[in-house]
């Protein structure tokens, strides 16, 4: 299990551009000594993929990236934060928002119309995104993050 976690990990930061991994350098992990250990693997020219070079591609990412912050009903609350609840329709009827700390009923715009319907948020007040899970919220929150909004978050949905 232990390989396997490193083997993501450097999956990971290679892909986000985090660390500066060479192409082409398999890490293994012997468990019997608990060791790493690296090995170069050539590029085989006469392949269409290997001939080509990827590191312009990775390495176009922005060194750091930023978090979408996942926050607590009552921080939402003190904000002021427009709530938007991107879980469709049928899931709204199955679990509604019913919280008397939410003083202004959520915009619902589901996560899959988003990118139509932006012009419909506001830029200069905090926006909150809310789904069943965080994880359909926190990729709307990267989305509009991408598209110039300043101010977004997620509301933890397991906090309301």
């Amino acid at each position: 299990m232990l390989g396997g976690m490193m083997q993501a990990h450097f999956a990971l930061c290679y892909l986000l551009g985090i660390e500066d991994f060479e192409s082409g350098i398999f890490y293994s992990l012997d468990l019997k000594t608990m060791r790493f250990t690296s090995n170069k693997i050539p590029k085989n020219e006469t392949c269409g993929y290997c001939a080509q070079t990827h590191d312009k591609k990775r390495n176009s990412h922005p060194k750091e990236t930023s978090m979408i912050e996942i926050l607590p009903l009552e921080k939402i609350v003190e904000m002021d934060a427009l709530i938007i609840d991107v879980r469709q329709p049928e899931e709204l009827i199955a679990d509604p928002l019913d919280n008397p700390l939410i003083a202004h009923k959520p915009l619902h715009i589901p996560l899959g119309e988003l990118p139509t319907r932006i012009s419909e948020l506001p830029r200069d007040r905090t926006l909150a995104l809310i789904c069943a899970g965080n994880i359909r919220s926190v990729k709307g929150a990267n989305f509009l993050s991408q598209q110039g909004f300043t101010n977004v978050c997620v509301l933890d949905k397991f906090t309301v």
